[in-house]
């Protein structure tokens, strides 16, 4: 079951903050995430934080239509860390999609992926219904750009054959596109979001391959991907509940509400690695990153905002957390803005 609180990889998101012009400080506004974060490319980011930023993006650019489609044709392999490892060492292309379907949570976008064989065809199907309505075209569209991109990458530019394109809804402003893209027009209105080629060249040995190299590799994703769903247990809901609370709910206000004594709520969060105190700190570090970049607030108002009692304890607090003051990292923020524009 797809799950809101497991965080991914930043991959697709920083292709489209590149493709659609904002400042990735415009972009990761109400989400608990910097800039920084989502730029890095080791960065996380959790699902409710990406829908919102996706959001974001397409309201600030309701012209680009096409945004999904540009976004998706700047992925490359290697933007996909372990997992586009494991894609170039596989046998071969299809063997590699596979297991970039099966480790998703660890770069893929936001919409759950699968594949099937039907004879000689690939067909693969992107399902986004638990995403808001608004977000469909454009993370489908960034899913097809991306597979279309990474074969390209792979293959030496051999083209892959579409077979057919099946997508819901009514026909884009960009319709034309696909068929620069795929050498295909879509068929609209479909029952569901299908992407259909020839397995033929897919299933041929890719240059890159590397089999030696994919246990090792497939262990180590699979590694990682338990990382980020452990963090889902009872930090997942400190979590929750402190960014309820803007930051500002205690140990014994979050143990009440997740029905638990302190005591025990204090052992929990150890034997998932981490503490109160650190997962309050990554729920004030979030809150504090959007204030200094996302506003104009003094950095008196925003250590009040943030509940310290007076400025110094929050300048602390903050380097403590970043290693710089809060008027640093302003000034430095200010400087990438205005660099980027």
């Amino acid at each position: 079951m797809w799950d809101l609180r497991v965080p991914r990889g930043t991959a697709a998101i920083r292709d489209l903050i590149a493709t659609s012009g904002l400042s990735p400080a415009e972009a990761v506004r109400g989400t608990r995430v910097s800039a920084e974060d989502v730029l890095d490319a080791r960065g996380e980011i959790r699902p409710r934080d990406e829908l919102v930023l996706v959001a974001n993006i397409i309201r600030a650019r309701p012209e680009y239509s096409d945004i999904g489609l540009d976004a998706g044709n700047r992925c490359r392999v290697a933007d996909f860390g372990l997992v586009g490892l494991l894609i170039r060492s596989s046998r071969n292309f299809s063997e590699g999609l596979t297991e970039s379907i099966r480790f998703q949570d660890l770069c893929h976008p936001l919409p759950l992926s699968r594949q099937r064989r039907v004879g000689k065809q690939l067909v693969i199907e992107m399902e986004p219904d638990l995403l808001p309505a608004e977000l469909h075209e454009v993370v489908v569209d960034y899913q097809i750009a991306a597979i279309a991109r990474v074969w390209d990458e792979l293959s030496a530019s051999r083209p892959a054959r579409v077979l057919a394109l099946n997508l819901t809804g009514s026909p884009r402003p960009h319709t034309a596109r696909y068929g620069e893209i795929f050498g295909k027009t879509p068929m609209f209105g479909a029952v569901s979001n299908q992407l259909v080629l020839d397995a033929t060249p897919f299933d041929e040995p890719l240059a890159s391959a590397a089999e030696t190299a994919v246990p090792q590799l497939k262990d180590g994703c699979q590694r990682l991907l338990l990382r980020r769903h452990a963090r889902v247990g009872v930090a997942g809901a400190v979590l929750d509940q402190l960014e309820r609370h803007e930051g500002r709910a205690g140990l014994g206000l979050v143990a009440d509400e997740l029905a638990m004594s302190p005591r025990s709520l204090r052992r929990a969060l150890l034997a998932e690695e981490t503490s109160f105190r650190s997962l309050e700190g990554q729920v004030g570090l979030a809150r504090a990153v959007n204030l200094l970049e996302g506003t104009d607030l003094s950095i008196d108002q925003i250590s009040r905002d943030l509940g310290y009692s007076a400025t110094p304890a929050f300048t602390y607090a903050f380097k403590r957390w970043t290693g710089t003051t809060p008027a640093a990292f302003r000034r430095r923020s200010d400087k990438h803005r205005r660099d980027d524009n």
